[in-house]
């Protein structure tokens, strides 16, 4: 009976010694993990700007509705990576423009936007990056052009398709937009944030644009950067004219580049995003790329939904759109929220450009995020295999 007890004993010993040795392994390197992330937000802290806000922009909507955008105000999870960028903000009532600058010794690095709120909501991109031998160019604009109720009809493919689903009505932007741009500044964890705010007379489609004047990654995989125009859109109580119908949001795509549709973006690469789609605009040389991203899900009446894509079509102009410039192409595609008959949705698309400083600071942000990487994971499952093979023989020894 005593060595029936010693042999069961000894059973319950190895698998605890194995997990008291993966467990001491993964606090030992978290502890590495959390000081070295103390140590660039050290860093980082040093170089925050102490200013305060000079107004709050109201995002609207109600509590329920703001999922995607709460955590942008809770200073415990976000984290700010400063730049040498200067943000210039001129505004028109009805027009904005913004120059975001790097000045990095002899070279330049300038992101042009302009957000215009007259016959559609329009937001246009320009930038420029030259050193001593070169210079890169990227151009394009995306345009907000309204809204449609349409009802499927039985096709395969799910939101709107062009060639197959009814239109019960069309809600065009042009006829509902007479406000000014209403721009208000606000400071998020010592980095300023300059937001544009568009709301159609009738309340029923808003456009909130956010550009921060440093890099900030917020939790619930949100991250602002001084390169690209975060947008939240919502849609409230849209006027109805059918019964079981569905919602999609007209948009335009014109650029003198090439283009490719991606099913991922550098942020989902990085970890500080999931369930993105984008559009790539890449510079005639692939130096450096533009984009338009979008969120592949919407909140809807508090609930998440899916919100589905077109390709990009070619414009026919049956819309009566002739604002095109010399050797640009136009693209059509239709955002389908699939939902019937939502009082209020919002979603999340992005503007913006892929640079040299963006990726660097983006990687910053990446590596401020208290989640483990993918090294950390594989040294933690090194460390305790190797550990687990070495007790398994010395137990197998000892049982020889």
């Amino acid at each position: 009976m005593k060595i029936n007890q010693t042999k069961k004993l000894k059973s319950y010993l190895l698998p605890f010694l194995m997990l008291l040795v993966l467990s001491t392994s993964f606090l030992f390197l978290m502890a590495i993990h959390q000081a070295v992330a103390d140590g660039n937000n050290n860093d980082d802290g040093n170089n925050h700007d102490n200013s305060t806000a000079t107004s709050e922009p109201h995002d609207g909507g109600d509590d329920d509705n703001n999922n995607h955008d709460e955590d942008e105000h809770n200073d415990g999870d976000s984290e700010a990576h400063h730049e040498e960028r200067e943000v210039k903000v001129s505004n028109s009532g009805k027009e904005v423009e913004i120059e975001s600058e790097l000045k990095n010794g002899t070279n330049k690095d300038k992101v042009e936007l302009e957000i215009h709120a007259k016959d559609e909501i329009e937001v246009k991109l320009k930038y420029k990056s030259s050193t001593k031998d070169t210079e890169y160019k990227v151009e394009f604009r995306v345009e907000f052009k309204g809204i449609i109720e349409y009802i499927e009809n039985g096709t395969a493919d799910s939101g709107y398709q062009p060639e197959s689903d009814t239109i019960v009505t069309k809600y065009r932007l042009k006829d509902h937009l007479g406000s000014d741009i209403n721009y208000t500044v606000q400071t998020i964890n010592g980095a300023q944030v300059h937001v544009f705010e568009v709301t159609t007379t009738d309340g029923v489609l808003k456009a909130i644009f956010k550009l921060p004047e440093a890099v900030l990654n917020v939790s619930n995989n949100v991250v602002l950067t001084p390169s690209a125009l975060k947008i939240d859109v919502e849609i409230t109580n849209f006027p109805y004219q059918g019964s079981g119908t569905s919602l999609a949001l007209l948009t335009k795509v014109k650029t003198k580049t090439k283009y490719e549709l991606k099913d991922h973006t550098e942020l989902e690469d990085l970890g500080l995003s999931e369930n993105e789609t984008e559009l790539e605009l890449s510079a005639p040389d692939n130096s450096t790329s533009g984009f338009f991203s979008w969120a592949e899900t919407a909140i809807a009446d508090g609930q998440t939904i899916q919100v589905v894509n077109t390709q990009p079509l070619p414009d026919t102009g049956e819309d009566g759109d002739e604002d095109h410039e010399e050797g640009e192409e136009s693209r059509v595609i239709y955002f389908s929220f699939i939902a019937v008959q939502p009082s209020h949705i919002y979603w999340d698309p992005k503007v913006g450009v892929l640079t040299a400083p963006y990726l660097s600071n983006l990687a910053a942000a990446a590596n401020g995020v208290s989640t483990f990487s993918f090294e950390f994971l594989v040294a933690l499952a090194a460390i305790g295999v190797v550990s687990a093979f070495g007790l398994r023989r010395k137990w197998y020894q000892r049982k020889r």
